[in-house]
């Protein structure tokens, strides 16, 4: 008897985890297509070739597609190291030279430049990163734009378009 009712807690355990398990599965298929976006360069698991510009920083290019960004909001480019990690964890706001550098507004089409690292604390072949593209209200890109200095934020403002995690830098 003690042997039956220990096959079967088993089993309803095991029912249970295949349920919670297969849940979770699906639920992030949904955001997979449901997403308002795509990176199309750099997704998940990608290597960046990072380049050596003029001013001694390196930058990567990016690129993807929005569906249907409102007249009221604006794309926004991120970078989150994360191994290693940064000094001020985070996402750095990528703006100056780097950012959305290119927006199609009938094709939803974009382009941009990201940098990693800086000329004191350079990345290496290997740096691993995640790259985010938001949608935020004009009002408060504005915002973001006109603070001085580095600009992070602990987690990203606005609607998250896509999410590139654990890209890995080449050099």
């Amino acid at each position: 008897m003690s042997t039956t009712k220990n096959v079967t807690i088993t089993a309803v355990a095991a029912c249970s985890l295949a349920l919670v398990t297969l849940a979770c599965g699906l639920q992030g298929q949904a955001y997979q297509r449901d997403r308002p976006g795509a990176l199309q360069e750099p997704k998940a698991g990608d290597t960046v070739r990072c380049v050596l510009d003029v001013d001694q920083v390196y930058r990567f290019r990016v690129s993807g597609t929005v569906k249907e960004l409102p007249k009221d909001r604006r794309l926004a480019l991120w970078v989150q190291p994360v191994s290693p990690a940064s000094e001020t964890p985070g996402w750095y706001l990528q703006r100056g030279f780097n950012g959305i550098t290119q927006f199609n507004p009938v094709t939803g089409d974009f382009q941009g430049v990201a940098q990693i690292g800086n000329p004191r604390w350079p990345p290496q072949a290997g740096d691993i990163l995640n790259v985010a593209i938001t949608a935020i209200s004009a009002e408060e890109v504005e915002s973001l734009m006109a603070e001085r200095g580095v600009v992070t934020r602990r987690t990203l403002p606005g609607t998250t378009i896509d999410l590139a995690e654990n890209v890995r830098v080449r050099l």
